[in-house]
């Protein structure tokens, strides 16, 4: 089970794992809750988890992700970084480009613009 330690002002201090309920330290006003988690699944290529968020009753605490489909922005924009990443991330390629480039006419930026755009059109 999970437990969160929690101070006077409802303040999570910390959160762990015990079999049992930890006794609650003494002179300090702490007390130790059971914590109750709301983790929804998800799919990490089409949706986003948020949170979580902590509420701190008089008998445990709560934390709640959210789960929401990621936008079509979204999506576009990891699909750009993701592009973008597989060909800064290869030192032989950016190699590659920066000699090519100047071959058939183009600047480094040009061509590594226009390999990006390939791979996009790849996944």
């Amino acid at each position: 089970m999970i437990y969160a330690l929690v101070d006077q002002q409802n303040t999570v201090l910390r959160v762990e794992p015990h079999a049992l309920r930890p006794a609650d330290p003494v002179g300090k006003g702490w007390r130790w809750l059971p914590v109750e988690d709301t983790d929804p699944p998800f799919d990490g290529a089409m949706q986003k988890r948020t949170g979580p968020v902590v509420t701190v009753a008089p008998d445990r605490v709560t934390r709640v992700w959210t789960v929401a489909d990621k936008t079509a922005q979204e999506l576009s924009d990891e699909q750009d970084a993701e592009a973008v990443g597989a060909v800064d991330g290869m030192k032989a390629l950016r190699a590659l480009v920066k000699w090519v480039a100047p071959l058939v006419g183009k600047t480094p930026a040009q061509a590594r613009s226009e390999i990006v755009a390939v791979l996009k059109s790849m996944t």
